[in-house]
């Protein structure tokens, strides 16, 4: 009986060790994950700031293009190819008919 229970004892605190050792391994990564994230951090935010000056910038164009088309419409086929512009509707609306 004595041997038996030295047995249990032994195989728990050998289940025991595995666990602690893959929790350990766990851990490691996810804080290993953790600092790249957060070494990465200021080069996501320049991207999202550089994202959005350029939008800016691409608005302040097509505000611009929009302007020149009004002297110029030569330029309007480009301008409804990149969306800045919507093509003209040539639908009449239909008339009412008297009965």
């Amino acid at each position: 009986m004595a041997k038996n229970k030295c047995l249990i004892t032994t195989t728990l605190l050998g289940a025991l060790g595995i666990v602690a050792a893959v929790n350990l391994y766990f851990a490691a990564s996810y804080n290993l994950t953790y600092l790249k994230l957060h070494r990465a951090q200021p080069m996501f935010q320049l991207v999202g700031n550089t994202r959005n000056q350029m939008n800016a910038l691409l608005q302040l164009l097509g505000s611009d293009l929009l302007e020149y088309s009004k002297k110029n419409p030569t330029i309007d086929p480009l301008l409804m190819t990149y969306g800045f512009k919507q093509a003209p509707t040539n639908a009449t609306p239909a008339r009412a008919t008297k009965p």
